[in-house]
């Protein structure tokens, strides 16, 4: 690519902190790993290379949707696609999933609409984030995405790999940590997800 191109960071961190934004109800703070990179630089680096061979990233990376439903079935369609090539490529597809109520809808839509168009036995599902809370607390990411989601297709419960919410913050990260490692691929220390 050339001497111009910054190579990026892209070693992932497993953090478990109590600042004043992070704390939840009650006091408990999230864990939560994630990437040490700068994401701006890295998006900035990508363009750069696309741009050098003649790509146009506007073209392909910005989308409109009308709604959260469409924007819903787009992600559905394009999360079927990506797992079928990984696991046509690598053997296996390796998510990671994000907390909260803006993902919902589409784990909804892959629970019930999708929910035969991939082989879940070599899916395996890595949380972004997550809150220190019991699994059956409207917060936890791993229990609302359990009763939309995994509920509903054919899933082996080894390739959940969730947040020990129920732990100590800096005991579930540790926890977290080598579950992470443990799909790591040479020479990354951390998973390579799709």
């Amino acid at each position: 690519i050339g001497q111009k191109y910054v190579k990026p960071r892209l070693l992932t961190k497993v953090n478990a902190w109590d600042g004043e934004e992070s704390l939840l109800a009650g006091g408990r703070p999230k864990v939560r790993w994630r990437c040490d990179c700068s994401f701006i630089r890295f998006i900035l680096v990508i363009h750069q290379i696309l741009a050098h061979v003649g790509y146009n990233l506007q073209d392909e990376m910005i989308k409109k949707f009308k709604d959260i439903s469409e924007l819903s079935q787009h992600a559905a369609r394009s999360f079927i696609e990506i797992a079928k090539k990984s696991i046509e490529e690598r053997g296996r597809f390796l998510a990671s999933l994000s907390g909260g109520s803006t993902p919902m809808r589409l784990y909804e839509l892959l629970g019930n609409q999708f929910q035969n168009e991939v082989d879940w036995s070599l899916v395996h599902f890595f949380w972004g984030d997550e809150r220190c809370v019991p699994v059956d607390d409207p917060g936890n990411s791993y229990g609302q995405t359990k009763k939309v989601f995994f509920d509903k297709i054919q899933i082996p419960n080894e390739n959940i790999h969730r947040v020990l919410s129920e732990l100590e913050p800096d005991s579930a990260a540790k926890e977290y940590a080598n579950a992470l490692k443990a799909f790591s691929e040479p020479p990354l220390d951390w998973p390579r997800f799709d």
